[in-house]
This record gives structure tokens, sequence and C-alpha cells, in this order.
């Protein structure tokens, strides 16, 4: 991976598409967005085998893949990442490991399930289903429980500066008024990024940009957190030394098998470091940029995930060793992004059942009973929760081990609110807001319908997205990224 990384950043740098005419760019859009995402797939973690043939979309959908440039959410969660697939998703059983990491799955079959098959909603506001009711997330009284997940799509210059048409995406999303936006994964800090054209917090150009974002957000009536997060031993040694002769870092000297070598493992001076990085990023998010909350990224291999997991950290001071010492980082720097922002603007996301970039859990039960209990009791008022569920494994569906559930984690955290994230449907996800009061997190759904939450309230078909475009790195076209279109409303 390192010696060509060179040659392979060649082919999709910042200015792919530039100085040419839309005719030009849609003919060349194609290979180029190919390549990119093979790109985007051996640097966030390997190499995946050709796809399967795709389920065809409905007729309705079809009208929209006519036209050259459509997407389907995802998200390298990243870290690289993230938050998804650049090839249609295949089904395993959760266990198996060695894919991409990312924050949202699904596969055409999953968006052809979420066509409606349920009569409008009626408009009266105690009869509609709880989904499309309102609900509290810290400060913030929000329209309906529609979430957009944290979805990576590499939109970023090389100096880790959102694109200009970045803004444009978030504000298509943000459409229906009282909505709850989440960013994609954005680094603290340089020495804790180490893909590239994923974005920054740490610089005043970087801020300015994710301001802008911030603020046309909220002029559409809706709210935004802002995720962060350190890849770790999920970073490609080769970048970091590129962008600054960074150090290789992880939660323990554990080897991720598509490096070059074990990361190094981080110190306790070195660790204390990191959390006055993950308080800084939230403060710039907040303060500096406007946004309405922070969401710490620690799920599918990042960071704070390889603390909290057994299988990757295996250190013997206060950091490891048991379940105790495996949280206390989360939990350190939680408290130091509080300390920075608040409670009630601070929130966590996580995956225990994840098994993409070795992460497997033999039993994440107990690590997991421990961290959402000290959350709730040290942290009362912390805006919310962010579950992904076991069904969904990085860029895969997969199929749940027996036991395996988050139904242990809604219940410690009761009342509290509770994202939930991974393969629902419309069905399901009103079915689980009207059981469980939960707000529903949709990707791909959410990329491919800017206009989702009104979609799915009217019964409105959904268009299905083009995978061409999911991580076409750096990238100012906005095909595949800002031109899916909404639908004309009552």
């Amino acid at each position: 991976m390192g010696g060509s990384l060179a040659a392979q950043r060649a082919g999709v740098g910042p200015a792919a598409g530039a100085g040419v005419g839309p005719a030009q760019r849609r003919a060349a859009g194609v290979a180029s967005n190919r390549a990119g995402n093979r790109l985007a797939t051996a640097i966030v973690c390997k190499t995946i085998s050709p796809a399967p043939a795709r389920r065809q979309p409905t007729h309705a959908a079809k009208t929209h893949l006519t036209r050259a440039g459509h997407v389907g959410p995802c998200l390298v969660n990243a870290l690289a990442i993230s938050s998804m697939g650049l090839m249609p998703s295949r089904t395993r059983r959760v266990g198996q490991s060695g894919h991409l990491m990312c924050c949202c799955v699904g596969v055409e079959a999953l968006m052809l399930s979420l066509q409606p098959s349920m009569p409008d909603a009626t408009s009266t506001e105690t009869s509609k289903p709880r989904l499309f009711q309102p609900a509290r997330i810290g400060d913030l009284k929000i329209a309906h429980r529609v979430v957009l997940a944290p979805l990576t799509r590499f939109r970023a210059n090389a100096a880790h500066v959102p694109l200009p048409h970045v803004v444009d995406y978030y504000v298509q999303r943000a459409s229906v008024p009282g909505s709850l936006l989440i960013t994609e994964a954005t680094m603290i800090a340089p020495k804790a990024a180490g893909i590239p054209h994923m974005p920054g917090i740490w610089s005043e150009e970087q801020i300015q940009a994710w301001k802008d974002v911030a603020s046309r957000v909220h002029a559409q009536g809706s709210f935004i957190f802002f995720q962060i997060g350190a890849l770790g031993r999920a970073a490609i040694p080769d970048v970091l030394e590129a962008e600054g002769g960074f150090p290789y870092v992880g939660a323990s000297a554990v080897q991720h098998p598509e490096r070059p070598f074990p990361p190094h493992e981080l110190t306790p001076a070195e660790i204390d470091e990191y959390k006055e990085l993950f308080a800084v990023a939230a403060s710039n998010a907040v303060h500096k940029a406007g946004f309405d909350g922070v969401e710490l990224h620690s799920c599918n291999g990042s960071l704070p995930d390889q603390f909290l997991n057994d299988q990757v950290n295996n250190r013997e001071d206060e950091y490891g060793g048991s379940v105790e010492g495996r949280c206390r980082f989360v939990l350190e720097v939680v408290e130091a992004m509080i300390k920075a922002v608040g409670q009630k603007k601070t929130a966590l996301r996580v995956s225990p059942w994840n098994t993409d970039n070795y992460m497997h859990f033999p039993d994440p039960i107990p690590t997991f009973t421990h961290l959402t209990t000290q959350l709730k009791t040290r942290f009362p008022d912390l805006a919310y929760l962010h579950v992904i569920e076991a069904r969904v494994s990085g860029t895969e569906d997969a199929i749940p081990a027996i036991g395996a559930s988050n139904a242990f984690i809604r219940d410690l955290w009761s009342p509290k609110p509770f994202l939930t994230a991974g393969g629902y449907t419309r069905d399901s996800a009103i079915k689980t807001a009207e059981e469980n009061g939960d707000l529903v997190v949709f990707g791909r759904a959410y990329i491919a319908n800017p206009d989702l939450p009104y979609r799915l309230e009217r019964g409105v078909p959904l268009t299905i997205g083009n995978r061409e475009f999911y991580y076409v790195m750096g990238s100012t076209d906005p095909t595949g990224y800002t031109d899916y279109e909404s639908v004309a409303r009552d």
C-alpha cells in the first residue's frame, strides 16, 4: 500500500473534473470515479472482491438512475472509515472480519424495502406515527425522529478543508425544517488523521468552511451535530508521514492486518494530549463554527473504539486490563468534550457488534454495560447515545449471532434519547420509534433522497442511489453528491 500511494493520489486529486465542460466531465466521470472508488477501498482497509449482480430498481427509481451522477449514502466511518461500501453489500454472519469500516450500510435490496407500504400519515400531530413526532435532544426540539447518519464522502481538499459544495449537500438534507443531521466523521488534528481528503476541524480555514455549513443548515430551520474522531491504527502510515511526519499510533501495539507494521502504543502523556485535542475540536465545532453539538466517533475501529476492544487493547496500565480500564479513555474523552461545550451538546456513537477492521468482540455486553452505566451516572444530561445495530457491520449486511442485540444498552439508557442506526426500512423505523421512542438514523436512503423525512411520512417512493460516486476523493463535481432531486411538496 505504501509504495504506490503517490501514484494512487495522482488519479483522484481535488482538481478532478476541473477545466472541462459538463459533457466531457460526465464522459470521463464514470471511469475516474471507478478508479477513485477502488482507491478508497484500498485506502480505507482492503480491496473487496467483485460485487454480485445488483437488484434492479423500481420503475419509479429508474427515472432517476438514467441521469448520470447519482450516489447512495454510506460512509467510511470515518475512519477509513465511517460509515459504507463501495461495492454492493453482501450478507455475512457477525464474527468474520476484515472489510471496510463505515458508519452506515445497506444495499439496493434494502433501498427497495424502504419503499412505503403504509398509507400517508394523517395531518394531526397526535395521530402521526411516533417517527414523525417531535423529540428533544439536549436543548433542541426537533420536529421528527428521522436522522441523517454521519457519512464519509471524501469531499475535502488536500488540506482537509471541506470543498464548497459540501455546504449544498447538508443544506439539501436540512430542507425539512426541524431535522437533525450529523456530519461525516471529521478529524481532530493532523496527527489523528491519516486518510487523504477526510475533513478536519483544526485550522481556521476548515473552521470557516464548517461555519458556513452550520449557518446554512440553521437557516433552513434544522439542526446539526458535528462528529469528531481519530483514526489510530486505522490510519495509513504513509499518509501520516507525508502530511507531517506524524507517528502511527494505536491503543496498543496490535497490528492491523491491512497495515505494514504495528502502531506505537500511546503513552499516558500522549493519551492526555489526545484528550485535549478532542476537547479543542469540540470547542472549535460548537463555539467557533456554530454547531448544535458534537458526537464522539467511538465505533467501527476508530481510536476510541480500539481502547474499548479487548482484542485490540492489551495494555497493562490504567487504560487496559479490565472492562473499567478499557472504558477509561472513552469516558475521559467524553468528559473533556463536556468541559469544553457542556453535557447537552455532547453525544457518543458506538458499534458493539461491529467486526470490520478486525474489531471483533467475543462478548461486548460487559464492556458496553459498564460504559453505558457510567455515561448515564456521570453525565445525566448527555445529549444522546447513538448505537449501530448488529444486523450491519461495516460495508455489509450481517446475520446477527444469537443474542447479538442492543436491547441491553437501550434498557440501561432509557428514558434518555437513544439513536439507532443500521438497516432500517420505513416499516421497521416506524415500529422501533413507536415501541421504544427511538430516533432512527438513515444513511444511504438519505443521500439519494435529500427530503427523506418528507418522503417517509407521505409515502413517496424513494430514489435508489448510484454507487459509482460514493467516494470520489477531492471531487468538486456535483454528480452523485448534490444532484439528487427533492419531490414537490404539498
